[in-house]
């Protein structure tokens, strides 16, 4: 989670903006997915707000913006899909977008369904379990999600063309900044802050290092 309110409205900010450019350059599939996981930050803007204040009814709000919106990221990647093929007719085009919704789904069986209350995020900021720099002990789990990272990337690999500059920036980014933060985490158990704000607050790169490489190119589907 992110680190304090302000930071939270910045990479926020960032990742919308971003979002909204992808879908300007022509990459709908990276512009659904940044889109789909800026809204974490938004989540986190109003769970810190809800906190600072001592609003529980904000900081519930935040924390159910986040807990049904995590496992949306290949729902995301499925309706970006979609839009890069403009083809609803043909039934491979909308597998992604029914692998997402099995998946979410699942989530939702599994792992939220038996919480029967709605859940609060905390500050842990002086709470040694939360790790060094980790600040926020959002309510839900969310140990399911390297799975989910594991399905996008086997996505991309069949629908953003292999092998093309888009797929491997795009798959190099994840995985980099993923296995990246996994180290770090180890340190300090602050796995689900670095990563997602290191996606938010990075995401203009990805999407200029996208548009630069393959803007000369044709039939590429970001």
């Amino acid at each position: 989670m992110c680190f304090d309110f302000k930071t939270s409205v910045v990479t926020a900010t960032i990742g919308m903006a971003s979002a909204l450019a992808a879908f300007y350059l022509k990459q709908p599939i990276l512009g659904s997915l940044i889109l789909c996981y800026s809204f974490m930050q938004i989540s986190e803007v109003l769970i810190w707000k809800g906190i600072d204040d001592k609003n529980d009814n904000l900081n519930r709000l935040g924390t159910n913006i986040g807990k049904w919106t995590l496992p949306a990221h290949n729902i995301a990647i499925g309706i970006g899909i979609l839009i890069a093929y403009n083809n609803v007719s043909e039934v491979k085009y909308w597998i992604p977008l029914m692998i997402g919704l099995v998946f979410y789904a699942v989530v939702v069986l599994v792992y939220y369904l038996p919480i029967k209350k709605n859940r609060l995020s905390k500050s842990c900021t002086s709470n040694k379990k939360c790790g060094f720099g980790a600040r926020l002990s959002w309510g839900y789990p969310s140990s399911w999600y390297t799975f989910g990272f594991v399905i996008s990337l086997i996505i991309m690999c069949f629908y953003v063309r292999p092998l093309n500059p888009s797929a491997i920036i795009t798959g190099t980014f994840f995985v980099v900044t993923y296995l990246g933060t996994y180290l770090i985490s180890r340190i300090n158990n602050t796995f689900g802050s670095l990563w997602c704000w290191s996606t938010a607050i990075l995401a203009p790169v990805l999407v200029f290092l996208n548009w630069y490489f393959t803007k000369d190119l044709e039939d590429v589907k970001t």
